[in-house]
């Protein structure tokens, strides 16, 4: 199970670098990932529940949750950068425009998971000898109530940082490219004609 997580998390992070074609703002994403398995181990001790074979399950079903309330929050931010305006303010307008699509989703996903998390059924049916979906349940709705309350503050802090990095990496990796000579003479030769007219 652990490799298993592991997987996912690498194919998730695969398809996110693809689709915002960088491999740094998908950072900030991932990092939900580990808030919520914290939370989910909180809500499972505070619950007396056993991590078992059923909460593994739980935990790689948390992770493919989870990622939707990161990407929905930043890629909302990139799309107002692109239009024009500031990141901080593009972070804060973009909290504010996602934050009741996020709790929808989450409050609607804890109340649907409700019956499994205090109910007795086990694969099997109910009174079945096979494992019981508590933890499974318990699991998913843990890390989901931890990580949506966390994501909105601790994702586009993140971003922030990987954004600098970013900026950082452009200034010092632009500097070292090679200029052309042809190109610079062109434009020597530009500026010259423009400041005799």
């Amino acid at each position: 199970m652990g490799q298993n997580i592991l997987l996912a998390v690498v194919l998730i992070f695969l398809v996110m670098a693809s689709l915002f074609e960088s491999a740094l703002y998908p950072l900030s994403i991932i990092t939900s990932i580990l808030f919520a398995i914290v939370g989910s181990i909180w809500f499972l001790t505070l619950t007396g529940t056993t991590i078992t074979m059923m909460a593994m399950i739980g935990f790689m079903v948390l992770i493919g949750v989870v990622v939707n309330i990161g990407i929905v929050l930043i890629a909302h931010v990139i799309d107002l950068r692109e239009d024009g305006l500031p990141r901080r303010d593009a972070i804060l307008q973009a909290g504010r425009d996602r934050l009741r699509p996020i709790m929808m989703t989450v409050l609607t996903t804890l109340l649907g998971l409700t019956p499994l998390a205090i109910g007795d059924a086990h694969i099997g049916g109910m009174g079945g000898t096979g494992p019981s979906y508590q933890p499974m349940a318990r699991a998913i709705m843990g890390g989901l109530a931890f990580s949506a309350v966390v994501s909105l503050l601790i994702v586009p802090m993140f971003y922030v940082w990987f954004d600098d990095l970013n900026l950082w990496r452009r200034r010092v990796f632009g500097r070292a490219k090679p200029v052309d000579p042809a190109v610079s003479l062109d434009g020597v030769a530009a500026i010259q004609r423009s400041s005799t007219r």
